[in-house]
């Protein structure tokens, strides 16, 4: 099993018929679920029935289960926020870097407990070949963007999305770090792909939340079609400094 996903709001159970597995880590247990006669295993972020807030993500067993089971590949998916108006509900952006506010969680492997300290390069955060591949069978040129990572679950206020807009910032949720950092910890190859469900406070007049279906299989049929593909896995790789 080299292929995994990590869905987010709005993904929390996009498979069915699935088995269920729990595996034990570490850092506590993580569930995965094997849609039937896929080759991928899929991780409900937030639980299928949503009861796991963002700051409470066992994101440490999660990535821990998936390598255990030999995963080298990951997309993430994740429901956000546009800092901008051209990315407006229902837009598409893959994640090319990202800011981190968040504030309680634990965000690395290597903290001396389990493993010993190391520094993991954080230049190329997400995986350019995933990123390509997606694009590709979503049959749409796709925005890059920077995703800002925030604490959660609170939304944020005009005066933090000011901010983050202005430091570069593309789209904010509350779920991908640590994800993608744990997952590079790791050797993983991840990419995060962004549903864009509404304008963040301020960057719009008026308030418009959407969560098409559509736009919502569209997505999952994309990462389907490359994980199934004759493509050869990869390799984990793991870029320590």
């Amino acid at each position: 099993m080299h292929y995994g996903i990590i869905g987010g709001t709005g993904f929390e159970a996009p498979f069915s018929p699935a088995k269920e597995e729990i595996l034990s880590t570490p850092y506590g247990d993580a569930k995965l679920i094997y849609p039937e006669n896929k080759p991928y295993v899929f991780v409900s972020r937030h639980g299928t029935d949503h009861t796991i807030p963002p700051h409470k993500v066992p994101y440490r067993a999660n990535i821990w289960a998936l390598k255990e089971i030999g995963v080298t590949e990951v997309y993430g998916i994740s429901a956000v926020g546009s800092l901008k108006k051209e990315y407006g509900p229902d837009s598409v952006v893959l994640c090319d870097d990202f800011l981190d506010f968040t504030k309680t969680r634990p965000h690395t492997f290597y903290d001396g407990d389990h493993e010993a300290a190391k520094h993991i390069a954080m230049d190329a955060p997400y995986d350019s070949e995933l990123n390509d591949a997606f694009e590709t069978a979503f049959g749409e040129k796709l925005p890059r963007g920077v995703y800002v990572a925030t604490e959660g679950p609170r939304f944020e206020s005009r005066a933090e999305i000011k901010f983050y807009a202005s430091i570069g910032g593309d789209v904010v949720g509350m779920t991908n770090v640590p994800e993608v950092v744990l997952a590079r910890e790791m050797g993983l190859h991840y990419a995060n792909i962004c549903h864009v469900i509404n304008y963040c406070t301020g960057v719009s007049d008026t308030m418009v939340i959407s969560k098409s279906e559509e736009v919502r299989n569209k997505i999952i049929r994309a990462v389907d079609e490359v994980f199934t593909s004759d493509r050869v896995p990869r390799e984990a790789r793991i870029d320590l400094l």
